[in-house]
C-alpha cells in the first residue's frame, strides 16, 4: 500500500503527538510500523521526508546501517520490517509543497523503492 499523506494529516498527527507528549516523527513512524509502505511529506518552507517499509527479507536494516546519517538517512526495525526515513530541509525545488505536483512527486518516488527492495542500494550514496 502506497499512501502520499496530505498535510492535513501531519497537522492531525502534530496535533495528536502534542497530546501525548510524542513527536510529529515518532507519530509518522507509528503510522509506518502499522499501516503505510511509502510515506512522502512535503512542505512548502522545503522540508521533505520519505519512509520506506521494507520486509526483513528483502533488505536488512544492517547492510544499510553503514550509510546512515543523523537527520538525513535513519534506519530503524520491527520484527518483521526495516524502515527507511530519508529527510531533506533544503530548497531545491523538488520537495516544495506544489498542490499540482505532490501526487507525481510521490509517483517518481516508487520506482527508486522499487530499486531498494531488489537489492540496488545506491540511492544510499546519495545521503
Amino acid at each position: 500500500m502506497t499512501i502520499d499523506i496530505p498535510d492535513a494529516l501531519y497537522k492531525a498527527a502534530k496535533i495528536r503527538a502534542i497530546e501525548r507528549r510524542q513527536t510529529l516523527k515518532e507519530i509518522v513512524l507509528t503510522l509506518m510500523i502499522k499501516e503505510f509502505d511509502v510515506s512522502l511529506y512535503t512542505s512548502n518552507f522545503g522540508s521533505c521526508a520519505i519512509h520506506e517499509r521494507l520486509p526483513l527479507s528483502l533488505l536488512d536494516a544492517e547492510s544499510v546501517r553503514a550509510y546512515e546519517i543523523s537527520g538525513i538517512l535513519e534506519v530503524r526495525t520491527t520484527s518483521e520490517h526495516s524502515i527507511l526515513s530519508f529527510y531533506s530541509d533544503e530548497k531545491s525545488g523538488y520537495c516544495e509543497d506544489d498542490d499540482d505536483n505532490v501526487g507525481g512527486t510521490l509517483s517518481s518516488i516508487l520506482p527508486v523503492c522499487d530499486e531498494l527492495a531488489r537489492g540496488d542500494l545506491r540511492l544510499l550514496y546519495l545521503g
